[in-house]
């Protein structure tokens, strides 16, 4: 299942079929060490290393969408 790429509707669905906050995060940690190639958790480690990138990637569209889905307050 190695570089599954997951809609963020897809993303979505399964963090609304969860739980709690703990299962979420259980969730995305399953999703990263197991279901990204070591190349698209190279990408994801460098955005969030990267302050401006992370700035840029939580200003956009579809994250803004999400955020508002669950409630954050950009």
């Amino acid at each position: 299942m190695s570089g599954r790429n997951f809609s963020p509707e897809q993303l979505l669905r399964l963090l609304q079929n969860s739980r709690s906050e703990q299962d979420n995060q259980n969730l995305a940690e399953d999703v990263f060490n197991n279901q990204l190639s070591p190349e698209q958790k190279q990408r994801i480690e460098a955005v969030l290393r990267d302050k401006d990138a992370l700035n840029r990637l939580l200003a956009g569209e579809q994250a803004q969408k999400l955020m508002k889905r669950f409630g954050k307050k950009p």
